[in-house]
């Protein structure tokens, strides 16, 4: 049975991932990030441990004279060092790593006391981020993870081609500008969105959309990635159905614009390190009315755009979301929307599932063909990304 939408298929392989054997858990193509925890209470190990699973292999110690020997020894991605450890204190486990030139820069999760967030010890370091020892709140740690180990992928693209840099650069600002607003979007804002989807329409039309694609599939926020993703292949698609120029811009504006309401959706849902249970899917499924919430008062946001996000979760037969709509209800451009949403959802790598081939992808959007996504549209997005 095809599920009514790719987010859906994602959290499928999810859930069929936790519920497989021990062996299949700890695959280490899913787990790609090499993280080094440096804590002393079993209780804090637990925690960490059941929300960084997914995201990488970790190493875990209890004692700062370990944690700064390995770090010496072996190569990590990320530390993650608490306060209270034996032999060598957290604070002082930090600045010893710090005082090493090839550790400088490595991405540290420091999850202070009260007496040392008050020292100012490590301020200013723009690589470490505090956060409380107690509690534990395993969302908030998720997403410190994930944006520090992005920070140090995007520094990989100032080798990138300049046109591609540049594109990457933009998006990511925009990102982080409309994140921080929790999505809520202003005239000025909606001028960077529509640099941001010129800057991906040039690569499209230079041919060099592909290597950014490329780049992207290894990123580590997730959310961002796929947006971006979404915005190049619309951009792709309008131009291989040789639609007027302005209407290529405007399908790739509502694919950086497509999962908006998902800025509003609460971070423990959101970032969860765990299959979503019932009451977070009802949760989850309100994003794209939530996106034309946000969208709808804003008069530079073309009334197109604001229907792709209310109603690319939509499907032909009325199985989805948020309106039920069928078939004619729904805009061609929310169609376009969801077909290129379902291949990027699939083929997106993630640390909990693997990335399916297009083929694979290509096989379940044509099941999903006629019944969920427009035919004709599925059919030539196919031969577009295939050629």
């Amino acid at each position: 049975m095809i599920h009514v939408d790719a987010a859906v298929e994602v959290r499928r392989q999810e859930q069929m991932t936790a519920e497989n054997s021990d062996e299949e858990r700890s695959m280490p193509a899913l787990a790609h990030a090499k993280i080094l925890v440096a804590v002393r209470s079993r209780r804090a190990q637990t925690a960490i441990a059941r929300a960084l699973a997914y995201l990488g292999d970790l190493t875990v110690v209890d004692d700062g004279w370990s944690c700064v020997r390995l770090a010496h020894e072996r190569s990590f991605d990320l530390i993650l060092v608490a306060s209270d450890l034996t032999n060598m204190k957290g604070r002082e486990a930090v600045l010893s790593l710090r005082g090493e030139s090839r550790l400088a820069q490595l991405p540290i999760v420091f999850l202070a006391d009260a007496r040392d967030r008050a020292s100012g010890a490590v301020a200013g370091d723009r690589r470490l981020i505090l956060l409380p020892d107690e509690p534990i709140e395993e969302a908030k740690l998720v997403y410190v993870v994930m944006k520090l180990l992005a920070a140090s992928e995007e520094e990989a693209w100032q080798a990138l081609p300049e046109r591609q840099r540049i594109a990457l650069v933009a998006a990511r600002q925009l990102y982080d500008r409309l994140a921080r607003q929790r999505g809520h979007l202003s005239g000025e804002d909606m001028e960077l969105v529509r640099s941001t989807a010129a800057s991906l329409v040039r690569l499209v039309h230079e041919g060099d959309a592909g290597e950014l694609l490329t780049t992207l599939h290894a990123h580590d926020d997730a959310t961002f990635a796929h947006t971006i993703e979404v915005a190049v292949l619309l951009a792709r698609f309008g131009v291989a159905l040789d639609v007027p120029a302005v209407d290529v811009h405007i399908l790739s504006q509502a694919g950086l614009l497509h999962d908006i309401g998902k800025l509003a959706i609460p971070l423990p849902v959101l970032v969860k390190p765990a299959p979503l249970d019932a009451r977070e899917w009802a949760i989850m499924r309100r994003h794209p009315g939530l996106g034309a919430e946000l969208l709808r008062p804003v008069p530079e946001v073309p009334r197109t755009v604001v229907a792709a996000v209310e109603s690319h979760h939509e499907r032909l037969d009325g199985s989805g979301y948020p309106g039920g709509l069928k078939g004619s209800e729904i805009d061609d451009v929310a169609l376009l929307t969801a077909v290129a949403d379902v291949f990027a959802a699939l083929t997106d790598r993630r640390p909990y599932k693997r990335s399916m081939s297009p083929d694979e992808a290509f096989k379940i959007m044509r099941e999903m063909s006629g019944r969920h996504l427009e035919p004709g549209f599925t059919d030539r997005f196919i031969e577009v990304v295939s050629a």
